[in-house]
């Protein structure tokens, strides 16, 4: 699929927006917009993408087997190594944390491994709970209605205490869990390296989903019920004034910079500044999945 997915004086980020549309995998150049068909083709509709520091792992909660799509855009290998014995797959720095999950104990305790795009693992980590992706590359374990800094090691006995409540937002500079009980909400954020501390005055919302913290952590873009409707609000941290309210559910949300957001919403893929507040309309049609690298 040649051509743009927005205008090439955009600028939106800098770095590759990997998505799914039907079942061809596209890579898209974000400071051009210049979409290029990487000739990967998708098994299933039931797919995720997992960005690695030299391609794309591309793989299936069903448990079908993985395809390894390295820069250069080739059609995808199969994975090598210890990506090759995993069946679960969260981002991580610079590699993807990989692990043989149990489907029927989901939860129990399991060995994550960080492991580069040549199937080499370089550090091991044992999760209790369910594994989540930090935003930065590091690994959270939720369990027991908490979330716990795995990885990195954090120095301090207080920040490696759990959080009380669900992840509802990562991104690369913290992640939030907020808890509610009662029609009350706390939202905790945990920011910066060292996974300081800081509560919120404004709770994120009480029904808050699959969220995306902007670089710099100032933008959170939430999935969440409004009037028992599906929406998608892009608001500053710590508002509960929405810069722009979307209608769907969303998914997968990606920050391309500090003012670019891009999500899957409910006519496709949606590109919005959330700076000057303008929706950049998307070429793109049947698009379901995204995956963000960095350049």
């Amino acid at each position: 699929m040649p051509g743009r997915a927005w205008p090439a004086d955009l600028r939106a980020g800098t770095g590759t927006l990997y998505l799914t549309s039907g079942r061809s995998v596209l890579a898209v150049d974000a400071s051009t917009g210049l979409v290029t068909d990487t000739g990967l083709r998708t098994r299933s509709y039931d797919v995720r993408l997992a960005p690695l520091a030299d391609g794309l792992l591309v793989w299936y909660p069903s448990g079908w087997s993985s395809r390894l799509l390295r820069f250069g855009l080739d059609t995808g290998t199969p994975p090598p190594g210890a990506l090759a014995r995993a069946n679960r797959f969260v981002p991580g720095a610079d590699g993807v944390w990989a692990a043989q999950v149990d489907p029927a104990r989901p939860d129990r305790r399991t060995v994550w491994r960080l492991v580069d795009a040549d199937g080499t693992a370089t550090t091991s980590v044992a999760v209790r709970g369910r594994a989540v992706a930090d935003g930065a590359g590091g690994l959270l374990a939720a369990a027991g209605g908490a979330v716990r800094v795995v990885e990195p090691p954090l120095p301090d006995v207080a920040d490696r205490q759990a959080d009380a409540g669900a992840v509802v937002a990562t991104g690369p500079d913290g992640f939030l869990v907020q808890r509610c009980s009662g029609g009350a909400c706390t939202t905790v954020l945990r920011e910066g390296v060292a996974r300081t501390r800081r509560v919120l005055d404004v709770p994120v919302a009480g029904s808050a989903v699959d969220g995306a913290l902007s670089p710099g952590n100032r933008l959170v873009l939430l999935s969440q019920l409004v009037d028992d409707a599906p929406v998608v609000q892009v608001r500053p941290l710590g508002s509960d004034r929405p810069l722009r309210t979307f209608p769907g559910a969303g998914s997968g949300a990606v920050w391309l910079s500090e003012r670019w957001v891009a999500f899957v919403g409910r006519d496709g893929l949606v590109l919005y500044d959330a700076v000057d507040d303008r929706v950049v309309p998307s070429r793109l049609s049947g698009v379901t999945r995204l995956a963000w690298q960095p350049a």
